[in-house]
């Protein structure tokens, strides 16, 4: 099933397959940029356009634009002038911060077994 895109007074009405999953939405535009869909249609993107997972995202010379992602938290990407972008998980999955406060506890507990302190614990977390 092909998107039907209808555009009245900058409003947009979308038919969408029930496997379309909305990831976010254009919040700034400059110049023209379009998206691949993964069927192959071809879309121009406006602002407040509706982004879908694995779209593909192409800026010409003068394109840019910036997305809010949803997710939690959100996200904000930023795509300039002359870039092919797919938005696909690695772009739009949610991060875990879980991750970092494990390494944040290692490293914490490595500075007080080998009686380290100040600038050394510093630099540790700095580089994570």
């Amino acid at each position: 099933m092909a998107n039907t895109i209808q555009k009245t007074n900058q409003a947009v009405a979308l038919q969408l397959p029930a496997d379309q999953q909305v990831i976010g939405k254009v919040a700034i535009l400059q110049s023209q940029v379009q998206v691949i869909a993964m069927d192959g249609a071809v879309r121009t993107l406006f602002s407040n356009s509706v982004v879908f997972a694995n779209d593909h995202i192409v800026t010409g010379r003068d394109g840019s634009l910036s997305l809010f992602i949803i997710g939690n938290p959100p996200t904000q990407l930023d795509i300039g002038r002359m870039t092919e972008t797919v938005l696909d998980e690695d772009v739009y999955a949610p991060v875990s911060i879980t991750p970092l406060v494990d390494v944040m506890a290692v490293s914490h507990q490595i500075c007080c077994d080998h009686h380290v302190t100040g600038g050394v614990y510093g630099t540790v977390a700095a580089r994570l």
